[in-house]
């Protein structure tokens, strides 16, 4: 059953169009769309929190990389990398390195911190006392899904698609960031990576969300935020309460 989705801005206090709300059992969920390398996204951040003082705050971040982005596990991440090449896991580290690459080059072109907006809906729920919520799957299980789906003519393809993007991230401008924000400019990216890598549009997105739905509907709290990528937005939606096996999502294959 699909649940009562409709922009926050119907209901006090006014929120950006950006946010959309669920609500279920007496409980109010506000989801968050933002861009990653957006600094309109990290001002809408503080203003739905200071509006709405949630109970929880849940980021689209998982353990790993907030700790890569705070710098809490700098020496640990280069030996984990280290062991996975040695592994036979270059693929899905060569894949990691040169996504994470042309989201630096894309937030040193607008002059933005990558996931700065997720560090500051960290920084505010602490200050407030909120409880907190790192919603997302470990992004190495995620890429090694994705590697082991996909055929040695994708990875090919795929990986000369990043390292020509690694060179463009610079001409992005901040409209162009903005635009990423809006629900059908996101929607038909994501129609596009479907089309051209089916297996890794559902390890990367389909799978994804609905770990960040299990994550942000099993919060606690009366009034939960969900601050998350507006790529995901339409679809935590659309499998809300949906039931959800997390071991399965969790395993890597051999």
């Amino acid at each position: 059953m699909e649940p009562p989705f409709s922009p926050v801005p119907d209901s006090p206090p006014d929120l950006p169009a950006s946010c959309r709300l669920i609500e279920e059992g007496g409980r109010r969920f506000v989801l968050l769309g933002t861009a990653h390398v957006s600094a309109e996204s990290t001002r809408e951040v503080e203003f739905v929190i200071a509006a709405l003082r949630p109970d929880t705050v849940a980021v689209e971040l998982c353990r790993s990389r907030y700790e890569a982005l705070t710098g809490g596990n700098a020496l640990e991440a280069r030996a984990a990398g280290t062991k996975e090449t040695r592994a036979g896991r270059g693929g899905p580290r060569l894949a990691r390195y040169l996504l994470s690459s042309f989201q630096r080059r894309a937030a040193r072109a607008l002059d933005v911190r990558p996931g700065a907006e997720m560090l500051r809906a960290v920084e505010l729920a602490r200050e407030r006392g909120s409880h907190l919520i790192l919603a997302d799957r470990d992004v190495a299980v995620t890429i090694q899904r994705a590697w082991a789906r996909l055929s040695f003519w994708a990875r090919l393809k795929l990986g000369s698609g990043m390292l020509a993007g690694l060179f463009s991230a610079s001409a992005l401008k901040t409209p162009e960031i903005e635009r990423l924000k809006n629900q059908e400019v996101m929607a038909d990216l994501m129609s596009e990576l479907a089309r051209g890598y089916p297996a890794l549009a559902d390890t990367l997105i389909r799978e994804r969300d609905l770990y960040l739905m299990d994550s942000i509907r099993g919060a606690p709290g009366a009034t939960v935020l969900a601050v998350v990528g507006a790529g995901h937005l339409q679809g935590i939606a659309e499998n809300w309460g949906r039931p959800v096996d997390r071991r399965e999502l969790e395993t890597v294959p051999k």
